[in-house]
């Protein structure tokens, strides 16, 4: 499979969104005052640690022991080893993933139910806060009750059946 790149223009209008919605901050590089600095801010950090808490759920639900424990409880020095180790693998994961569009459809929605299905430590079900997580990933409200209905019903894509 061929590997595309964005174009700048796609690139420029990513960043833009993040630094519009809060995630990333443009800071004069002191060196050089031609450049800018792309920084984290606090709330990328916050999501960043969510994301990946969220991602290791359905490990630790089907091997608690000896668990994930430490990226459950957001310890920085795993989350940052996890994140160089992303670094260098994510060309092959987006190969992967690119070259098999249900894997990744589906397989999200498996993450999502698995994750719904643990509910909280105490055994009570999870409430889902729609209107926040359409804001925290850019999407209407709509759109977040219509890919938990999906996953809930183990379907997607729309499907209703």
């Amino acid at each position: 499979m061929r590997s595309r790149q964005p174009s700048p223009r796609h690139i420029e209008t990513l960043v833009a969104l993040l630094i519009h919605n809060g995630f990333l901050e443009s800071i004069l590089s002191q060196r050089d005052g031609r450049l800018r600095l792309l920084t984290p801010t606090a709330k990328l950090l916050s999501h960043d640690r969510d994301w990946l808490a969220a991602n290791y759920l359905p490990l630790q639900l089907m091997f608690p022991d000896p668990g994930y424990g430490e990226v459950m409880r957001y310890h920085p020095e795993v989350r940052r080893a996890l994140r160089r180790t992303a670094i260098s693998v994510s060309g092959h994961g987006a190969q992967v993933l690119g070259g098999s569009p249900d894997m990744m459809l589906f397989g999200i929605l498996m993450l999502f139910k698995l994750a719904l299905m643990a509910g909280t430590p105490d055994g009570r079900a999870v409430e889902l806060d729609y209107k926040d997580i359409g804001a925290r990933f850019g999407v209407s409200l709509t759109h977040v009750q219509k890919i938990v209905q999906d996953a809930a019903r183990g379907t997607g894509r729309g499907d209703r059946s």
